[in-house]
């Protein structure tokens, strides 16, 4: 688990190598570990961490929640910026994680064992979920009006 003094040096470090106090995205952008995501947990909040680090902070401008990207699709009476960015990162990585939910199904559910012809049955498993997947995700992209 990450504790604050990494935290603290991390953001640091962010700011010698920006030469400013780092906004969250700039932080972002630097790819630094731990995430913004994990500072924020661990020090309460951004301007928090910040100002525990001993750097300035800024009073937030603007929206913090960017457009919804096209190719995105939500249900019905669901509107993007109600979304928690949990929410809104799973609805943008919803072909992965139907990816990975599918494939950790496979796993649970076929051992190492293989077919009458040799082959490892999770490797014909994986196969067949990668072109099921393809299929449903063409068909999720095509407009509805059949």
């Amino acid at each position: 688990m990450v504790d604050e003094s990494v935290c603290l040096d991390t953001l640091g470090t962010a700011a010698r190598r920006l030469g400013e106090s780092p906004s969250k995205r700039q932080y972002e952008e630097l790819g630094l570990t731990p995430a913004s995501g994990t500072v924020v947990r661990v020090l309460g909040g951004w301007n928090e961490a910040k100002r525990a680090a001993g750097l300035s902070t800024a009073a937030s401008t603007g929206s913090r929640t960017e457009p919804k990207p096209s190719g995105v699709d939500l249900p019905d009476g669901i509107e993007w910026g109600e979304l928690s960015s949990t929410q809104r990162w799973h609805y943008r990585n919803a072909d992965h994680n139907t990816e990975r939910t599918a494939d950790a199904r496979l796993s649970a559910a076929v051992s190492t064992s293989t077919n009458v012809t040799g082959v490892p049955v999770l490797a014909v498993a994986r196969t067949i979920r990668a072109v099921w997947t393809s299929t449903t995700s063409e068909r999720r992209r095509r407009p509805s009006g059949r």
